[in-house]
């Protein structure tokens, strides 16, 4: 028996030819026959029968070596020989448990599913319930149907009462009276009967190993009956009723009387999953109705578990309330099944999501006690660092503000599916950041409570990355995502703030203080524990798209009216006595500051290197010199990054062009502050240069489509604001011979790209007639004046050719000066 363990709990290795495997399976089969006829003797012994207790136990004890064959042989592929062992354990008086269905019916199931694609088509899926596993599969549940109403009759009152030979009772009176082999075929089966009416958790698995089967092969009508048999409207509905505030006396007395446990022993919370039929396409008209079918059902059965256990405690002895595990109870939400639920609830492309989204957060509260709708005013709220708005309790969150619930949203899986589920909604983004506001509060205050609790200082330490265990970094960046589109760059800001502190916190805690975490145990893998440190740390760094949607966040406030978080702020500054708008501008400069010290410090491989490069080369050096950094494929300087740097700078250009829209006579200004900014802190002509390549980098990545640059449409705008000396406001020497020659270096085409938002910003912002719009520096100008000066002076002076021919390249310089101005100012005439 030890061989077929040791074969059966362990996966087929990989690296054994075919031929090897079946010899080891053929000798574990060998090995069990040559046990089994010592055991033979044993069971076909009289002394085993003589008291019928002493038989069960027996029984029992034979169905284990059966059951570990059988499911060797199906795991191995060898279905007759499993069906050959199944037959002689009948005949040998062994009546099947309901383990053995469940072993029979998941080998089958699983060798079906190996001939299934990923989402087989209707033609598929009847082809599969034509296979012999199909019908094998049939034929051993109607023989588990019989245990279970033999067990369970209640279940099957709607069918009539059950027939004598069904309800064989194992009785000491007539026990003596019976043959040999009609008293072992009774004392195994009522060895069955007994042992799922001790533990119905194992008839449970069975059943919902066959509802699984029938998922598998789409039938729909056959597996609503087995989930209404299983769990009866009828029962629920009337047990139910006495829940109800306006209940008559009748229904609460049946309640009071009709316990769950008694009347519906079977099924529990993993039970339902098995239910959620396949989705055929989007289009699935039963998409919405089988999931609030199920988790109408589910709720009601959660219900009334709780009520029991309410009703109950008072008798029960104080102790054994305490030392009761929360895994007893059968009814609390399963995160397979919430997550199988709140996908089915993601409306299909172009669909209306307001019934998904309305069920969903029914679901939330009823399952969750969250009731979002009372905290969605769209505001992120730092719980550790409350000092712009003041966070909110736990309690807030909660259904009627009272207490914890019976369940907690604490499964990342779930979170991230109701996230999702969210963003498929046009006013979803209130209730997204409530969610996340709840989810890292709740974080915050839990380990708040331990660190009060804990004299290791550095143990509470080390746990602590600020977000918990249920947030994930996409649930972070979906909230990013709602700030970007609606315009709340100071919330998008601290919570990028928080997400490198997140970072900060996972990478410095996993030395020190992680070694006096585990000081009790020094020798559990300490490289797996610092390689989830460094994971930790990687994945709540702030990647590129961070920076991308928190840039796209103060564009929006810029062209719009700011929400959320940094409409506090201005509202707040415009109680303090400040003009009440919104700098998007300095946040801007700020924002692009830290995106380049975050790529600087990534990067810092080489003291040289100030910006990453972007050539296959230098990245496999920069990866070779940090490979902690590059880890995270977001950081990676590939086509992706190259795209989403692309986006970054050409978002804070934008923003530049719209302030300097806004505030008109500082807009040359503003152009110039970006353009020394970006020359600062990447350098123009590398810009250029990168958006060039853009296409071909992308076309060598993973994606097959080119990318095309939308930075060298708004750097050509912004250098011909900073160019234009209408307002007589002008920049050094250096700077403008730099621009220029930028201006050179970007293709003719990103011209006609920004044309129409150009003659926008001119019909916003007219032009005065006979202004001097000089192409020259004020350096310039105010050289030529000198020089003209001088030359007053030195009229009288006698001259020789050294000084007539600098004479001559001045009139030169100056006449060519002229002609620049001339034609400047004859191309900003309007037209006639």
């Amino acid at each position: 028996m030890n061989i077929i363990r040791g074969i059966n709990t362990q996966a087929l290795p990989s690296d054994k030819i075919p031929a090897q495997v079946d010899a080891d399976v053929s000798q574990a089969l060998q090995h069990f026959e040559n046990e089994m006829k010592a055991l033979r003797v044993v069971v076909q012994s009289k002394d085993v029968l003589v008291d019928p207790d002493n038989a069960w136990t027996s029984a029992s004890r034979i169905r284990a070596p059966y059951n570990a064959a059988i499911r060797l042989c199906l795991l191995s592929g060898k279905h007759d020989r499993a069906f050959k062992l199944f037959n002689q354990m009948k005949k040998d008086g062994i009546f099947p448990s309901a383990a053995t269905y469940t072993v029979v019916i998941n080998g089958l199931t699983r060798s079906l599913s190996a001939h299934a694609n990923a989402s087989p088509s209707d033609s598929q899926r009847s082809q599969l319930a034509e296979r012999k596993e199909c019908q094998r599969i049939r034929e051993t549940y109607l023989e588990l149907e019989k245990l279970w109403k033999q067990s369970y009759p209640q279940y099957f009152q709607t069918r009539g009462a059950l027939r004598p030979a069904e309800a064989q009772i194992l009785e000491k009176d007539d026990f003596h009276e019976m043959t040999d082999q009609a008293r072992r075929n009774l004392v195994s089966q009522q060895a069955s009967v007994r042992e799922v009416r001790d533990h119905p958790t194992i008839l449970t698995n069975a059943i919902g190993t066959y509802a699984s089967f029938l998922r598998l092969i789409d039938a729909r009508d056959e597996l609503n009956k087995l989930f209404d048999m299983l769990f009866p409207p009828a029962v629920i509905d009337d047990l139910a009723k006495g829940l109800s505030p306006t209940a008559s006396r009748e229904e609460k007395v049946a309640l009071s009387f009709g316990k769950l446990s008694e009347k519906l022993p079977l099924g529990d919370r993993t039970t339902f999953s098995a239910f959620l039929t396949v989705i055929r396409d989007a289009q699935d008209p039963d998409r919405f109705a089988t999931v609030e079918r199920i988790w109408t059902r589910f709720q009601k059965m959660m219900d009334l578990e709780r009520y029991e256990r309410l009703s109950g405690s008072g008798d029960a002895p104080a102790k054994r309330q305490a030392d009761t595990p929360s895994r007893e109870r059968r009814f609390v939400p399963d995160d397979v099944l919430m997550t199988d639920i709140f996908n089915r609830l993601l409306p299909p492309a172009g669909a209306d999501a307001s019934a998904g989204l309305k069920l969903g957060m029914k679901i939330l509260s009823n399952g969750y006690g969250l009731d979002l709708e009372t905290a969605t005013d769209g505001i992120i709220r730092n719980p550790q660092f409350p000092a712009l708005i003041e966070a909110l309790p736990v309690e807030h969150y909660h259904r009627g503000g009272h207490g914890r619930p019976l369940a907690e949203l604490r499964s990342s899986t779930v979170a991230s599916a109701v996230f999702r589920l969210f963003a498929h909604d046009v006013d979803g983004y209130e209730k997204c950041v409530a969610l996340f506001n709840y989810l890292w509060a709740r974080s915050h205050s839990e380990k708040h409570a331990a660190g009060s609790d804990r004299k290791d200082v550095g143990g509470m330490l080390s746990d602590n990355t600020g977000f918990g265990s249920t947030l994930r970094p996409s649930n972070a960046m979906n909230v990013l995502w709602h700030l970007s589109q609606k315009g709340d760059p100071v919330g998008a800001r601290v919570l990028l703030a928080a997400m490198r502190r997140a970072a900060g916190s996972a990478s410095s805690n996993s030395g020190g203080m992680q070694d006096a975490k585990d000081r009790r145990d020094r020798h559990s893998r300490p490289n797996l524990r610092q390689a989830s440190h460094d994971s930790a740390a990687l994945d709540w760094t702030p990647s590129y798209a961070c920076y991308d949607r928190a840039m796209h966040a103060i564009l929006t406030a810029a062209l719009k009216k700011p929400v959320g978080l940094t409409a506090v702020v201005v509202e707040a500054a415009k109680r303090d006595g400040d003009d009440g708008t919104y700098d998007a501008w300095a946040e801007a400069t700020s924002l692009l500051g830290q995106w380049r010290d975050y790529v600087d410090t990534s990067s810092s491989g080489s003291a040289s290197q100030r910006a990453p490069r972007w050539d296959a080369e230098e990245a496999d050096q920069a990866k070779s010199r940090n490979k902690g950094f590059y880890a995270n494929r977001d950081a990676l300087p590939d086509g992706m990054a190259r795209i989403q740097s692309d986006t970054i700078v050409s978002l804070f250009l934008h923003i530049a062009r719209v302030c300097a829209k806004q505030k008109r006579e500082e807009g040359p200004e503003i152009a110039r502050q970006a353009l020394r900014l970006l020359e600062q802190r990447i350098g123009l002509s590398q810009l250029v240069k990168d958006a060039n390549q853009l296409p071909d980098v992308a076309r060598r990545g993973t994606r097959k489509t080119a990318a095309k640059s939308h930075t060298l449409p708004q750097l050509n705008g912004v250098l011909n604001l900073a160019l234009d000396t209408s307002q007589q406001s002008f920049a050094p020497k250096e700077d403008v011979e730099l621009w220029k020659r930028i201006k050179k270096l970007i293709p003719a085409s990103n011209d006609a790209d920004e044309a129409e938002w150009s003659s926008s910003v001119r019909e916003k912002r007219p032009m005065s007639r006979g202004t001097n719009r000089l192409l020259l520096s004020r350096d310039d100008h105010l050289e030529l004046e000198a020089e003209a000066e001088k030359e007053e002076e030195e009229e009288d002076e006698p001259q020789d050719e050294e000084v007539k021919a600098r004479e001559s390249q001045r009139m030169q310089r100056l006449s060519r000066h002229v002609e620049q101005e001339l034609d400047r100012w004859v191309r900003s005439r309007p037209s006639a």
